[in-house]
């Protein structure tokens, strides 16, 4: 990790085992904000009812992250990262992923919420003339919630899905290409490109100075 930000007027004296223990918490965490998206453990947890540490009367960790959805964080990221054959150097789909597997934690809370109140809920929308209050149907917020949260996965979806199909593609066109080959190839193709476009500026800049020559540019032979 290297050495600790200090802000200014804080120098605490860290142990090695402290040092360690931040390595290793800043090694978990520095790919995005996923990691510290499960919840923390508490006897009022609303989804208390859908937790299996509850029903089958295993002593929960309170006061630190719940294991249930920090376990599902990292089964539901590592089944796509091996579905999607994402490597381990590659920090921008990994960083994708964690974020997708976060809102499938919301989706998750949401739907909970949802299978405790109907599918449809009153909502306040007013008053009127006489100051009586006017409610309206709609459709529960948690489900609504849910869906949008499934909208944002899927977008992440599809720009993982392009990166890989982008990646397979480069890799048949050119299998015997290493790195800093391709990256030639590439640098070679924008200089060609380049030079057409220079060519052709200087095809037209001849040609209207033929034009402007007497008879302009013209065969008078006849």
């Amino acid at each position: 990790m290297g050495e600790l930000d200090r802000p200014y007027g804080w120098n605490p004296n860290l142990t090695q085992q402290q040092q360690d223990w931040l390595d290793s918490w800043f090694t978990r965490n520095k790919i995005s904000a996923a990691p510290s998206s499960p919840i923390l453990c508490h006897n009022e947890c609303p989804y208390i009812r859908q937790c299996p540490l509850h029903i089958a009367s295993i002593p929960k960790p309170i006061g630190r992250e719940c294991p249930v959805e920090r376990t599902l964080l990292a089964q539901w990221c590592e089944e796509m990262r091996k579905a999607l054959n994402v490597g381990a150097e590659d920090t921008w789909s990994l960083m994708l992923l964690e974020y997708a597997g976060m809102w499938r934690l919301v989706i998750r809370r949401a739907m909970s919420e949802a299978g405790t109140t109907p599918v449809v809920v009153e909502s306040y929308r007013g008053v009127d003339t006489e100051g009586n209050a006017l409610y309206e149907l709609k459709v529960n917020p948690a489900i609504m919630l849910a869906d949008r949260a499934l909208k944002t996965i899927q977008t992440i979806g599809k720009e993982l899905i392009a990166t890989r199909e982008a990646k397979v593609k480069l890799s048949r066109e050119r299998e015997d290409v290493g790195p800093e080959e391709r990256l030639r190839l590439v640098q070679k193709k924008i200089e060609d490109t380049i030079n057409k476009v220079k060519n052709k500026e200087q095809q037209i800049l001849d040609y209207n100075r033929l034009k402007s020559l007497p008879g302009g540019g013209e065969d008078d032979s006849s």
